[in-house]
């Protein structure tokens, strides 16, 4: 499936750590940072460095039809002090891709990795963007790349949405980089969540 990544969010993206991850314009002050534990700002020790997350139902919606994956971004922060935003590199993997009427997909990650930021705006809440670029094929008539570039989402730390956290990304453009009878942009819906208790914080 095409859709990127956000993130995923990146989107992808996603990440944050919510892994979905993200960054943007806002009105955020101070550092960014994801964090082990509930506690503000975070210790050296509880910083999060590395990302795990998962997403169930990752949807990249066409005008010609609509594919649903199983989404996986593993990720490294590259600077987990003290930075604003923050920054994320990794990659996306797809799985048991289909279209709407049952017909097998696939979707996979043709960039050498996503870039993705996280941008604390308030208590427990990021703003994300994602950068990639993934292909997506279903049958011999849908052979797609799609970009992920600025893809935008947010991210909720664990007291916003227990048990770990998610990042978001609901109807985000996505953009057509090749492919023959592609439609030009797509919408990407996808739901990211860490495998363990992961906070936004400073």
């Amino acid at each position: 499936m095409r859709h990127l990544k956000i993130i995923g969010l990146s989107c992808i993206a996603a990440l944050a750590a919510m892994a979905v991850v993200g960054a943007s314009t806002a009105s955020a002050t101070g550092s960014t940072a994801l964090c082990t534990t509930d506690e503000v700002p975070c210790a050296a020790a509880h910083l999060v460095k590395h990302i795990h997350e998962e997403a169930t139902g990752v949807k990249l919606l066409t005008n010609i039809l609509t594919i649903t994956c199983t989404g996986l971004f593993l990720g490294d922060v590259l600077s987990p002090f003290l930075a604003n935003p923050l920054h994320i590199v990794g990659n996306f993997t797809y799985s048991g891709c289909k279209e709407q009427e049952g017909g097998a997909c696939e979707a996979k990650e043709v960039s050498a990795s996503s870039l993705i930021t996280v941008l604390r705006t308030e208590a427990e809440k990021s703003e994300i963007t994602g950068e990639g670029e993934v292909l997506a094929k279903c049958g011999a008539f849908l052979h797609c790349v799609y970009n992920g570039k600025n893809l935008k989402g947010t991210g909720l730390g664990a007291l916003k949405a227990a048990p770990n956290g998610e990042a978001k990304t609901e109807e985000a453009t996505t953009n057509k980089v090749s492919g023959f009878l592609c439609p030009s942009t797509s919408k990407l819906d996808a739901l990211y969540k860490p495998l363990t208790p992961t906070y936004i914080s400073t």
